[in-house]
């Protein structure tokens, strides 16, 4: 047992020091940001429900729906990663590579409000503008890898890519819809975008499954 934690040591002491640095690194950035902004350091380092004194449900479909992007992302990019190593299936890893920082981004805006608050408040952008930019990077990506969906089960991408034009839908007709269904219009808009998720992770996870099992 001793000898082959010597041994395990000397062959992973980076990544052991990485796994430390790295945690501390964004607690001191935590710290300084505590100080800078005169929050209290619990207010960045506890669960919001706690700080906010809020029921445990509360956001229950946003926090279900990051948990799912962080999935689909994850698994994306750690496929990528593997089909690069191995150096013979670039194309198709590059498409999940670039299907994964998607998600991933997409994860952060959820996430970290950053369409919806941080971007706005900060950089002046409004969400038609963000919308139209997040729109002409997804086309983008369909266009550039057109060949390598054609070789997934991509019904699962179309299946996310309406719901998520559903969504998008709904809040762009906000009174119109809320005049019909009255506050049910939420369920409706968040409930699309959840499904388009679920729908977009299911196929990212689906086609590494299929890469990873048929190589």
């Amino acid at each position: 047992m001793l000898e082959q934690v010597a041994v395990q040591s000397r062959a992973l002491y980076r990544v052991l020091f990485l796994i430390i640095l790295i945690p501390l690194l964004f607690l001191a950035a935590v710290a300084v940001i505590s100080v800078q902004t005169e929050h209290a350091i619990g207010t960045l380092t506890r669960d919001p429900m706690t700080v906010a004194n809020l029921h445990p449900i509360t956001g229950i479909v946003s926090n279900v729906g990051v948990l799912t992007w962080a999935v689909g992302a994850a698994v994306s990019l750690f496929t990528a990663v593997v089909l690069l190593r191995r150096g013979d299936e670039r194309p198709f890893a590059l498409f999940l590579l670039t299907a994964g920082l998607l998600t991933a981004w997409l994860l952060l805006d959820d996430f970290f409000l950053l369409h919806e608050i941080i971007l706005p408040h900060y950089l002046g952008l409004t969400e038609r503008p963000l919308f139209l930019i997040y729109g002409t990077l997804g086309l983008g990506w369909f266009f550039l890898f057109r060949n390598e969906i054609r070789q997934t089960d991509f019904l699962l991408l179309l299946s996310g890519v309406f719901f998520f034009g559903a969504s998008i839908l709904i809040d762009g007709f906000q009174e119109n819809v809320q005049a019909v269904v009255g506050e049910w219009r939420i369920l409706l808009e968040d409930g699309f975008k959840f499904i388009g998720i679920f729908g977009w992770c299911a196929y990212l996870v689906r086609c590494c499954a299929r890469r990873l099992t048929t190589a």
